[in-house]
């Protein structure tokens, strides 16, 4: 039925946004600014960019307008000056375990990668001119972890790091720059920074030395650039058929069915700019993962965690596969309070207490049922 339903919506026009052959993204415009980047420009505009009046990729969408609280205003850097936009709160902020999520530049676990510093991630390291390869800048933005560095596409268009950039049009009431292609501005998160937390402070600044940049539309001058909310898109389809063929092979196997599955995350990974598969995992400390159902799993599931970041799917994600327990699990970022490299760059534990018990995996069946049917065995844990 999914391959079915796959088949009629492309059939119908639908496809990924800027997948092979074509080009919607383009080059930065007044209405589109930077990334640069052609990956990091694919994935920063996928739902954001009406190609036409219509988008090719979302097939299901909220057109409700952003209120004051929404997403852009939580993720804009906070404005300190007097003529600055009041409404960016600067509070949605990634926790170091997303930040590891992402794949390396060679679209491989940080942990698979030969070619990554694994074990010295936390090195702080000068940051390379022009680290995200969108030329924003002539100079060097300072000094970074190496876990920012020569990560994937994505990573640097949805996440913002202390010194990384942040595509924005306008910034403390000015017009960033009058170049389309370098509407960017360097962030900064230590304690006392620019957008970082000071003393006494108890709101608008990020939680974890982060903030999130997706979702947000470059173009951001005095509020939200509205566009239609997604709610389901072509790369859902196409992830959702590689896990079922993926589980499909596991109880039962059969040829062919792990090389299509392969296929389907290829054209979400070929988009984000990373090498397939089967390219990147012979490379990979633990090569065996690509050809297996089991290693497929692992890679499927993560693909969709990264892929649909912040895009509601995660939470149930984890409650079908009966992983969720790890949304108990401890929360780490930045040290917010260190006012140098040297005291910032610390992995360090939030005080967030987040629990996830084995009970919350189903509902409470209502009393006014149970009190009808007093035979009926209420739900464990409660």
């Amino acid at each position: 039925m999914t391959r079915k339903a796959i088949a009629d919506l492309e059939n119908a026009g639908y496809r990924l946004y800027n997948e092979v052959g074509h080009d919607d993204a383009g080059t930065p415009s007044a209405n589109k600014p930077g990334p640069v980047n052609k990956a990091q420009r694919a994935v920063r505009y996928t739902f954001m960019d009406n190609v036409g009046g219509t988008n090719p990729e979302v097939i299901m969408v909220d057109t409700r307008k952003e209120g004051t609280y929404a997403l852009q205003n939580q993720s804009t850097p906070k404005q300190k000056a007097s003529n600055g936009y009041k409404n960016s709160w600067g509070i949605l902020a990634p926790t170091l375990q997303t930040v590891e999520m992402f794949y390396t530049k060679n679209g491989l676990p940080i942990d698979e990668d030969k070619e990554f510093d694994y074990s010295g991630r936390y090195k702080i390291v000068n940051m390379p001119v022009n680290y995200d390869e969108n030329n924003y800048f002539a100079q060097s933005n300072g000094r970074t972890l190496n876990l920012h560095l020569n990560r994937e596409p994505r990573f640097f268009a949805w996440i913002a790091f202390h010194n990384g950039n942040y595509e924005i049009m306008k910034y403390n009431g000015k017009v960033v720059n009058t170049n389309n292609a370098k509407k960017a501005i360097v962030v900064k998160f230590r304690k006392n920074d620019a957008n970082g937390w000071e003393d006494g402070q108890t709101g608008n600044y990020t939680g974890t030395g982060y903030l999130n940049k997706k979702f947000v539309h470059p173009a951001f001058q005095n509020g939200p650039v509205h566009y239609p909310y997604p709610v389901i898109r072509m790369a859902e389809m196409y992830l959702n058929l590689a896990e079922i063929l993926i589980e499909l092979d596991a109880l039962e196997n059969t040829t062919g069915r792990l090389e299509e599955a392969k296929g389907l995350i290829d054209k979400i990974r070929v988009r984000a700019g990373i090498p397939t598969i089967d390219e990147a995992w012979k490379k990979a400390n633990h090569p065996e993962k690509a050809n297996t159902a089991e290693g497929l799993r692992e890679i499927v599931r993560r693909e969709r965690q990264i892929e649909f970041y912040l895009e509601n799917q995660r939470f149930w994600d984890l409650r079908r596969w009966k992983d969720a327990g790890i949304l108990g699990e401890k929360v780490w970022g930045m040290n917010i309070e260190g006012d140098t490299d040297e005291t910032f760059f610390v992995p360090t534990e939030l005080q967030n207490i987040r629990t996830f018990k084995q009970a919350q995996y189903l509902m409470p069946i209502p009393m006014t049922e149970t009190n009808k049917v007093p035979h009926i065995v209420q739900n464990p844990g409660y």
